[in-house]
């Protein structure tokens, strides 16, 4: 097991403005841990498996950054440059917008309609050096300190809103990729609650950011679908064969 798990960790809060390009450095929070073998941390640390998830048909697939796919479900569309939306946010120079993500919001968002719901799929791909971040397949006990880094990782994420309860931190498995899986509700526009999922994922020299979120009063709209969409995540074994 490595003991870079901290300094990751530390790498991504001091990049958290979500869709800022990080770098490899030393940070303060690395210090010398105890090497336990793969399989002996594992069966320390708790976690849940999810099972295999049969993607419906109306779903669609994506290749992001040639790094890995994501199915989401035909509720949502992928935001782009030319949509009205989001002219709109540009133009009001919104906290929220940030040309390096990859965002799903619902669908004929874009054309100007569907504006009184929301939802949110936010995908953040980070490239750093070999050993910066745990493999894919390893996972690391989730201490006070650790649990302290995300915290302010969700803090930096709600921007002008609240949390409205604390934040709950764990691993989970999806068909044997580790991440992890930050829950924590927040305030919201026109006096919303937003539920948030944000999740971790790491593979070696690469770590991605993923925020799903949506209005906890249209839960039976959305929790079903986006309650899966994690359940999709694939790292490309073999990114030459990547098409975007």
């Amino acid at each position: 097991m490595k003991v870079m798990f901290k300094s990751s960790i530390a790498l991504l809060v001091v990049g958290n403005i979500i869709g800022l390009s990080l770098c490899s450095c030393n940070s303060p929070y690395v210090k010398t841990e105890k090497i336990i073998d793969e399989e002996e941390m594992s069966s320390i640390v708790q976690q849940e498996y999810l099972t295999v998830y049969q993607v419906p048909d109306t779903w669609k697939q994506y290749i992001i950054k040639e790094s890995f796919t994501i199915s989401v479900p035909n509720t949502v569309e992928l935001r782009s440059d030319l949509d009205k939306y989001t002219r709109q946010l540009k133009s009001s120079n919104f906290w929220g917008y940030n040309d390096n993500l990859v965002v799903f919001q619902q669908k004929d968002l874009s054309k100007g309609a569907n504006n009184n719901h929301y939802c949110r799929i936010l995908l953040l791909h980070i490239v750093g050096n070999e050993g910066d971040y745990l493999h894919n397949n390893e996972v690391q006990s989730l201490d006070p300190e650790t649990k302290s880094m995300f915290k302010e990782m969700v803090d930096a994420e709600i921007g002008p809103y609240s949390l409205i309860s604390e934040p709950t931190y764990s691993w989970i498995d999806i068909d044997g990729t580790k991440a992890v899986e930050i829950k924590y509700r927040r305030s919201g526009s026109d006096n919303y609650t937003t539920n948030c999922t944000m999740y971790l994922l790491f593979n070696n020299s690469e770590a991605v950011k993923m925020i799903v979120s949506y209005r906890e009063q249209e839960k039976d709209l959305w929790m079903p679908d986006f309650a899966n969409i994690i359940r999709t995540f694939r790292w490309i074994e073999s990114k030459s064969s990547a098409v975007e």
